[in-house]
Protein backbone atom coordinates (compact mmCIF):
# COMPACT_ATOMS: atom_id res chain seq x y z
CA UNK A 1 0.00 0.00 0.00
CA UNK A 2 1.06 3.15 -0.72
CA UNK A 3 2.17 6.30 1.99
CA UNK A 4 -0.58 8.72 2.01
CA UNK A 5 -0.77 11.70 3.93
CA UNK A 6 -4.18 12.77 5.42
CA UNK A 7 -4.51 16.47 7.61
CA UNK A 8 -7.36 16.89 9.60
CA UNK A 9 -8.45 20.50 8.86
CA UNK A 10 -9.10 21.39 12.48
CA UNK A 11 -5.96 20.56 14.02
CA UNK A 12 -3.76 20.20 11.16
CA UNK A 13 -2.30 16.90 12.72
CA UNK A 14 -0.79 14.95 10.28
CA UNK A 15 -0.30 10.89 9.30
CA UNK A 16 0.93 8.49 7.24
CA UNK A 17 -0.32 4.69 6.92
CA UNK A 18 2.99 3.11 7.61
CA UNK A 19 2.64 4.95 11.03
CA UNK A 20 -1.06 4.67 11.60
CA UNK A 21 -2.52 6.21 15.32
CA UNK A 22 -5.85 4.70 15.98
CA UNK A 23 -8.94 6.28 15.17
CA UNK A 24 -12.41 6.83 15.99
CA UNK A 25 -15.49 7.16 13.56
CA UNK A 26 -18.53 8.83 15.44
CA UNK A 27 -21.34 10.41 14.26
CA UNK A 28 -24.34 12.69 16.16
CA UNK A 29 -26.98 11.65 13.58
CA UNK A 30 -30.19 9.29 14.32
CA UNK A 31 -32.11 7.93 11.57
CA UNK A 32 -35.19 10.15 10.54
CA UNK A 33 -33.97 12.27 12.92
CA UNK A 34 -35.31 16.50 12.13
CA UNK A 35 -32.34 17.25 14.07
CA UNK A 36 -29.42 15.72 12.87
CA UNK A 37 -27.77 19.16 11.64
CA UNK A 38 -28.05 20.77 15.00
CA UNK A 39 -26.66 17.58 16.35
CA UNK A 40 -23.84 17.47 13.88
CA UNK A 41 -23.03 21.16 15.19
CA UNK A 42 -23.21 20.52 18.27
CA UNK A 43 -20.69 17.40 17.72
CA UNK A 44 -18.37 19.38 15.84
CA UNK A 45 -18.39 21.79 19.49
CA UNK A 46 -17.86 19.26 21.68
CA UNK A 47 -14.95 17.85 19.77
CA UNK A 48 -12.90 21.25 19.43
CA UNK A 49 -13.77 21.84 22.99
CA UNK A 50 -12.12 18.38 23.95
CA UNK A 51 -8.86 18.98 22.26
CA UNK A 52 -9.86 15.93 19.98
CA UNK A 53 -8.08 16.05 16.43
CA UNK A 54 -10.64 14.95 14.02
CA UNK A 55 -11.62 15.86 10.45
CA UNK A 56 -15.72 15.55 8.98
CA UNK A 57 -16.33 12.47 6.56
CA UNK A 58 -19.08 11.27 4.93
CA UNK A 59 -20.34 7.99 6.44
CA UNK A 60 -22.86 5.37 5.52
CA UNK A 61 -23.87 3.14 8.60
CA UNK A 62 -26.77 0.06 7.97
CA UNK A 63 -27.13 1.69 4.30
CA UNK A 64 -28.09 5.36 5.76
CA UNK A 65 -25.82 8.24 4.65
CA UNK A 66 -24.36 10.40 7.41
CA UNK A 67 -22.34 12.99 8.64
CA UNK A 68 -19.69 11.37 10.55
CA UNK A 69 -15.97 12.22 11.99
CA UNK A 70 -12.72 10.77 11.95
CA UNK A 71 -10.97 10.99 15.11
CA UNK A 72 -7.17 11.29 16.13
CA UNK A 73 -7.04 9.10 19.88
CA UNK A 74 -3.60 9.78 21.23
CA UNK A 75 -4.50 8.25 24.36
CA UNK A 76 -6.79 6.26 26.50
CA UNK A 77 -8.33 9.42 27.67
CA UNK A 78 -9.41 10.23 23.81
CA UNK A 79 -10.38 6.77 23.10
CA UNK A 80 -12.60 7.27 26.72
CA UNK A 81 -13.86 10.87 25.59
CA UNK A 82 -15.10 9.57 22.40
CA UNK A 83 -17.30 6.75 23.69
CA UNK A 84 -18.81 9.49 25.97
CA UNK A 85 -19.75 11.54 23.33
CA UNK A 86 -20.85 7.97 21.75
CA UNK A 87 -23.40 8.16 25.19
CA UNK A 88 -24.22 11.63 24.91
CA UNK A 89 -25.39 11.66 21.31
CA UNK A 90 -27.69 8.39 21.77
CA UNK A 91 -25.16 6.59 18.83
CA UNK A 92 -25.90 2.93 19.24
CA UNK A 93 -21.84 2.35 18.75
CA UNK A 94 -18.61 4.16 17.61
CA UNK A 95 -16.45 2.29 15.11
CA UNK A 96 -12.54 1.92 16.74
CA UNK A 97 -9.48 1.30 14.46
CA UNK A 98 -6.62 0.02 15.90
CA UNK A 99 -2.85 0.98 14.84
CA UNK A 100 -2.79 -2.23 12.54
CA UNK A 101 -6.23 -1.20 11.46
CA UNK A 102 -7.83 -4.03 13.29
CA UNK A 103 -11.18 -2.46 14.24
CA UNK A 104 -14.14 -2.74 16.39
CA UNK A 105 -17.49 -1.44 17.25
CA UNK A 106 -18.17 -0.24 20.60
CA UNK A 107 -21.60 -0.33 21.61
CA UNK A 108 -22.20 2.08 23.81
CA UNK A 109 -25.57 0.63 25.55
CA UNK A 110 -23.77 -2.29 26.94
CA UNK A 111 -19.70 -1.57 26.19
CA UNK A 112 -19.26 -4.61 24.52
CA UNK A 113 -16.30 -4.42 21.83
CA UNK A 114 -17.16 -6.27 18.71
CA UNK A 115 -13.93 -7.18 15.91
CA UNK A 116 -15.33 -6.55 13.04
CA UNK A 117 -12.27 -6.61 10.51
CA UNK A 118 -9.75 -4.69 9.22
CA UNK A 119 -10.22 -1.37 7.75
CA UNK A 120 -9.43 -1.05 4.78
CA UNK A 121 -9.30 1.64 1.39
CA UNK A 122 -11.50 -0.10 -1.11
CA UNK A 123 -12.56 1.20 -5.16
CA UNK A 124 -15.91 0.80 -4.88
CA UNK A 125 -19.14 1.41 -2.30
CA UNK A 126 -20.90 -1.38 -4.09
CA UNK A 127 -22.62 -4.14 -1.61
CA UNK A 128 -21.45 -2.06 1.04
CA UNK A 129 -24.03 -1.20 3.96
CA UNK A 130 -20.91 1.17 5.83
CA UNK A 131 -17.98 2.75 4.58
CA UNK A 132 -16.32 5.37 5.13
CA UNK A 133 -15.41 8.44 2.74
CA UNK A 134 -12.42 10.59 3.75
CA UNK A 135 -10.87 12.97 1.34
CA UNK A 136 -6.69 12.32 1.29
CA UNK A 137 -4.67 14.31 0.14
CA UNK A 138 -7.77 16.59 -2.08
CA UNK A 139 -8.38 12.74 -2.78
CA UNK A 140 -11.48 10.91 -1.80
CA UNK A 141 -10.99 7.61 -0.14
CA UNK A 142 -13.35 4.93 0.68
CA UNK A 143 -12.67 2.69 3.90
CA UNK A 144 -14.42 -0.21 5.00
CA UNK A 145 -14.39 -3.39 7.16
CA UNK A 146 -13.70 -6.69 5.95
Amino acid sequence: MECKLLTTKESGYKMRENNNPEIGFISAELVGSETNKEATETLTRRLTEQGLSFTETLGVYKGTPEVSFLVIIHSDKDRAKLIDLGHRFNQESILISRPDRTSYLYTIENGDKIEIGDLVEVDSVEGLDAFTIVTINGRETIWTCK
